[in-house]
């Protein structure tokens, strides 16, 4: 290939690089294409169920030991992380002048 075709070669696959980026940037995410969809989803519950909101009794499903646990780590993320001390070892090795 000559000089100038190469060049031609290059700049035609720049501009379909930025056109398929620009494409790919118009598409909507899962993320985006799912927004909303709980708040609906409760509105809706409320709607078919409006006295579920009275009831007062525990919610069920998550076993006592996970329950326990997650509360747990959840306390430690209010303390302070403890300070560890900083631990320095120095090694030399013996030389012929040592």
């Amino acid at each position: 290939m000559s000089e100038a075709s190469w060049k031609n070669f290059i700049f035609t696959g720049l501009i379909l690089g930025a056109i398929l980026a620009g494409v790919a940037g118009c598409y909507p995410s899962a993320l985006e294409e799912d927004y909303g969809r709980s708040v609906r989803n409760n509105m809706v519950q409320q709607i078919i169920t409006p006295q579920a909101a009275l009831d007062t009794g525990p919610t069920t499903g998550i076993p006592p030991d996970a329950a326990v646990n997650t509360f747990e780590k959840y306390k430690k993320s209010f303390k302070p992380e403890e300070k560890r001390p900083f631990v320095s070892i120095t090694t030399t090795t013996g030389g012929p002048g040592q």
